[in-house]
């Protein structure tokens, strides 16, 4: 919608553009269900707010069903050197292109590394979530023994110390005397 010709909503193409509006336009990112339409992945799914009354009279009696499109298109000269920079042609070249470039040795694994922070950061979390709440039992419900709460902390803040305190850091100011204890 980059020009946002979203009120360009007329009736069997006549061009009076009056009869409503789009409010939602995406691409589906998967096979869904809306209603009891199925919507394969990769369709075009739009969202029109009708302000017409007849029109939406109309479509309420059954006698309009559906949408079509309509458009003009614009001839322009590209010279051969000249790049696309932007547009649907632009997009399938760059697949392409990502497609058809070879593999970089290691790329697996750098990107691996790269986010590992990350999930063993929120695998700490869940694991003290899981503690904590008790969701693995159908008794679920917060922990109250004291000991095992302070013993979960206890391991949460150890984990992220260790997941967190980068190496670089750690020569920087020297590792940590102690862990403190929790106290109530």
């Amino acid at each position: 919608m980059e020009n946002q010709h979203i009120y360009n909503i007329d009736k069997q193409h006549d061009l009076d553009a009056d009869k409503g509006y789009v409010v939602e336009s995406y691409i589906a990112p998967c096979d869904m269900e809306i209603g009891d339409q199925m919507i394969a992945k990769g369709s075009w799914v739009a969202g029109v707010k009708v302000t017409d009354d007849d029109a939406w009279e109309e479509i309420q009696k059954g006698e309009i069903t559906g949408f079509s499109m309509f458009g003009v298109g614009k001839r322009e000269e590209v010279e051969d050197e000249e790049e696309v920079s932007k547009g649907l042609l632009h997009n399938i070249k760059k697949a392409i292109n990502a497609a058809l470039s070879p593999i970089v040795k290691g790329a697996v694994a750098d990107k691996y590394n790269k986010n590992r922070k990350n999930r063993e950061f929120w695998a700490a979390q869940d694991a003290l979530n899981a503690v904590l709440f008790r969701w693995d039992s159908w008794e679920s419900g917060m922990e109250t023994d004291a000991e095992i709460i302070r013993e979960a902390l206890q391991d949460f803040v150890e984990i992220a110390q260790d997941v967190l305190v980068q190496e670089d850091i750690v020569k920087a100011i020297g590792q940590p005397e102690e862990i403190l204890p929790l106290h109530y």
